[in-house]
């Protein structure tokens, strides 16, 4: 099945003017549209084809030359869950998407979908023939590419050329391991324009290490990942620290961290002095972490100060019991919004003293609308919060033990009575 048969009949049938395509649970489906067809999309902006059972996007058949396929007007192609999808075309051809911003292909592990130096002959194995080429000329404006691991390695082996990825400005990896990474190390080194780095779902045990800073007394070292703003983890759980202290990004201005369970704390104090940016930072259902800042102990007294921070999430943190335990000096000048959650151990914020001279509520739950509260500063407030939990945990509790006894009681006095 196609949406056009590649017959006489989809002469009669014109798409020049489509400019928006999505195809989704089609599981019949094995090609979308003929080569006389998707040779006239030149008005397709978007394209997308999500959980169908797609075996190539274009029907092989008989033609006089190696076709062309220009996309001159599509900046968006999503390929997501087509466990079937082997190709672009099952052929000798030729792709190109000038304007192309936005790659994403998940779940896709049949698909080659890269290119390095691709002989375009009549000896080229048919099969072997990649949907997309990253050399650069191709995809001249790619800046969103998102990947999992299949493609990750396939990268690694092929040795795709890195050219085709310089003008990258966001990347989102999923299910990325030990093997991968190592590839992956090298892969962000030439990512001069990178802002926003995504990894999910991956089962790597460290992800900034020592080596990534090459040569550290040479001064001439390119610096790693220079424009990144937004850094987001999410289930990467055989994780313990985010990066080496010798790893700065002085740009960050956004960390999101979620569901890594193997992270004991976040940074250290050397890494977070270099977070001179960061302005967000949302830490949730990390049920080992105990402290965002580990202690140091050749570092007493020590002032650190997070002269831009003005969001703080915490939430669903079954271990944390401090966001330092160390006697340091905190300064949040610019703290407006502290969100704290679901901490049950969380009994003081920090150890050492504490400034915060914006900040007079703190919200205790991630509803937007949920009531705030606040007690003198923002190490009372949390003292309180904790109080008010151990209260009502054991208020729960008695209320709940003082229910069963009632039950059992009147459970009893039924039952005698139907004895007597």
């Amino acid at each position: 099945m196609t949406i056009v048969p590649s017959n006489s009949t989809q002469r009669l049938l014109s798409f020049h003017n489509l400019e928006t395509l999505t195809v989704m649970h089609c599981w019949n489906m094995k090609s979308l549209f003929p080569v006389s067809t998707a040779t006239g999309l030149l008005q397709l902006k978007q394209l997308k084809m999500i959980s169908c059972g797609l075996e190539e996007i274009v029907a092989k058949e008989e033609v006089d030359e190696t076709p062309r396929f220009l996309f001159p007007q599509l900046t968006f192609l999503m390929l997501a869950n087509l466990p079937e999808l082997k190709c672009f075309y099952l052929g000798l051809h030729t792709t190109e998407w000038p304007m192309l911003e936005f790659l994403g292909v998940f779940h896709c592990e049949k698909i080659k979908i890269f290119a390095s130096e691709f002989p375009r002959d009549q000896n080229t194995d048919q099969d072997s023939q990649p949907s997309f080429d990253l050399s650069g000329k191709a995809m001249p404006s790619l800046e969103s590419l998102y990947l999992d691991v299949s493609h990750v390695r396939l990268m690694c082996h092929n040795h795709i050329p890195f050219e085709g990825f310089c003008q990258l400005k966001e990347l989102f990896l999923a299910k990325l391991d030990d093997e991968s990474i190592q590839f992956f190390y090298g892969f962000l080194k030439r990512l001069f324009k990178l802002e926003t780095l995504a990894l999910m779902h991956s089962s790597f045990n460290e992800l900034f290490p020592n080596e990534i800073d090459a040569t550290k007394e040479d001064s001439q070292v390119d610096p790693f990942l220079p424009n990144l703003s937004y850094l987001k983890l999410l289930s990467c759980n055989y994780l313990t620290h985010l990066w080496a202290s010798s790893t700065s990004f002085t740009n960050l201005t956004t960390l999101e961290v979620e569901d890594c369970y193997g992270l004991v704390n976040i940074f250290t104090c050397s890494t977070v002095k270099s977070l001179v940016q960061l302005t967000k930072m949302t830490i949730r259902e990390c049920k080992l972490l105990r402290e965002i800042i580990a202690s140091e102990f050749d570092q007493a007294e020590e002032e650190i100060v997070f002269c831009r921070l003005k969001t703080l999430e915490l939430h669903c943190l079954a271990s944390l019991t401090r966001f330092c335990s160390a006697n340091y000096a905190f300064k949040f000048p610019c703290f407006d919004q502290v969100i704290v959650s679901e901490c049950p151990k969380l009994k003081i914020f920090t150890q050492g003293s504490l400034s915060t001279p914006k900040l007079n509520r703190v919200r205790p739950t991630q509803e937007m609308n949920g009531e705030y509260v606040w007690k003198e500063d923002l190490n009372s407030t949390i003292e309180q919060m904790f109080i008010d939990m151990v209260f009502t945990t054991n208020l729960f509790i008695f209320a709940t033990t003082f229910a069963i006894n009632i039950s059992l009681h009147v459970f009893t006095t039924i039952k005698l009575d139907m004895i007597v």
